[in-house]
């Protein structure tokens, strides 16, 4: 294991240490073949939590904690980022349409790229003196519904252009002229079956589906409905 890696796994084992009263997590790790980190498998957490976590750990470098800063504070920009973060990330777990490089990562910078098409977030460069969102304004469950739907429709478009296709820029909020070679990312994944995926998402969102009104959704976009 290298240096850096097991210096982030002994100080996370200390935490849940701490916060488990001295009872200890029971640990797994492991290195999967194909993807450039580490997983980490932790269970026995007690409470209400007590399931098996597995925790993707990834090797950055002097650059990773200043972004993720940014990021942070881009996020608490509107108080309807974190929830729209959060509902994305559930359905692309239940879809299986995250990466094995990246994992979730991806999904949120292009939710913060919606945000910014949608003028509810800045480019990251005009970060310096936004002021952050009043976090006690309370966002509804439909609202968060219209912009699960939104970003489902927007990101469909977007994979759906044909190549070679720009790339987003958080940075300047605005879309960039695609490299010549092709991005390694999606490959992984078969971008038919993705747009296929946001498309289901975006009727279910809009409650057009079959299924019936949008609740959740692993519900409504669970594999053979």
């Amino acid at each position: 294991m290298p240096p850096a890696v097991t210096g982030i796994v002994n100080e996370f084992v200390r935490i849940l240490r701490r916060r488990a009263g001295g009872a200890g997590p029971s640990l797994t790790f492991f290195q999967d073949a194909i993807s450039p980190g580490f997983r980490l498998v932790a269970s026995n957490f007690g409470g209400p939590h007590g399931a098996r976590q597995e925790i993707a750990i990834f090797e950055g470098d002097e650059h990773t904690g200043v972004f993720d800063s940014i990021l942070r504070d881009a996020l608490s920009l509107t108080p309807y980022a974190r929830p729209l973060i959060r509902r994305v990330k559930l359905w692309v777990r239940c879809r299986c349409l995250h990466l094995r490089t990246t994992g979730l990562h991806n999904w949120t910078l292009l939710v913060v790229f919606f945000l910014q098409q949608k003028h509810m977030l800045p480019p990251l460069q005009q970060l310096p003196g936004s002021r952050p969102a009043d976090e006690s304004v309370p966002t509804t469950e439909r609202e968060i519904r219209r912009l699960l739907g939104e970003f489902a429709q927007f990101s469909a478009s977007l994979l759906s252009r044909p190549h070679p296709r720009s790339t987003i820029n958080i940075w300047t909020g605005k879309l960039v002229a695609a490299e010549v070679r092709t991005s390694a990312e999606w490959s992984v994944l078969d971008e038919r079956v993705v747009i296929q995926e946001l498309m289901q998402l975006h009727h279910a969102a809009a409650g057009t589906t079959p299924s019936g009104p949008f609740s959740h959704p692993c519900e409504t976009s669970s594999k053979g409905s």
